[in-house]
């Protein structure tokens, strides 16, 4: 190998372990489980603000989704954090080709004492009231902060929540994504390379991963 060339390869060998000393990736990304809008129309959707399920479960439990059954771990979930991510959230649906409305209120539904049947049934109730053809619900399980800062951290970001569709007509779910990521150090998951570049290189935020996260769930949410 000529001097020249084995230059650049020593060159690009140690930018690559530098990138992984410093660099950040995730471990898990957008998880959709459920689609069956197949015939289903959709013009109008009503936005519901988010719902944080840890003042309602507890912290640190293996929980079920109220709606759907998708089980997540909780964690520590701030007061705005529910607010933050119905902000994200109203701020992507723009691109996408329904009318939305959006409600300030979500209402009061605690899984103890509330069947799924009985919740589908109050979520179309709101629905056919505000006179849409499905409502968009949310849950928070898990929106912990990073410890640290962006270049080293003690304990990194993690985020969980997920998305449901519910059609007013046919009192179902009809698309549904689950958002569940712990931010990890590029050495520990190579494979999430395009996170760690798209992401800064950097230990993030937790309103940061959730807005990473609710931004690929906005490219897979169904279209018309």
């Amino acid at each position: 190998m000529c001097p020249l060339k084995k230059h650049s390869f020593l060159l690009v060998v140690l930018s690559l372990l530098a990138l992984l000393a410093v660099g950040c990736a995730t471990d898990t990304g957008p998880k959709p489980f459920t689609l069956a809008s197949e015939g289903v129309t959709i013009k109008a959707i009503l936005i519901l603000p988010f719902r944080d399920m840890t003042s309602e479960l507890g912290v640190d439990r293996n929980v079920r989704c109220p709606l759907c059954g998708q089980v997540a771990l909780t964690g520590a979930v701030p007061s705005d954090a529910p607010r933050v991510l119905t902000e994200q959230l109203k701020a992507r649906v723009e691109r996408l080709p329904y009318t939305f409305l959006f409600s300030e209120d979500q209402p009061f539904l605690t899984t103890d004492s509330v069947k799924t049947s009985d919740m589908l049934e109050r979520y179309v109730a709101l629905g056919r009231q505000a006179g849409v053809d499905a409502v968009l619900v949310g849950h928070i399980f898990r929106h912990t902060e990073r410890i640290g800062n962006r270049y080293s951290v003690q304990s990194p970001a993690s985020v969980a929540f997920d998305l449901h569709l519910i059609s007013t007509k046919e009192q179902r779910i009809v698309w549904t994504v689950y958002f569940d990521e712990t931010q990890q150090s590029l050495s520990e998951n190579l494979l999430k390379a395009n996170a760690f570049f798209k992401r800064g290189a950097t230990w993030i935020t937790a309103d940061e991963l959730a807005a990473s996260g609710m931004d690929d769930i906005i490219e897979r949410f169904p279209k018309p």
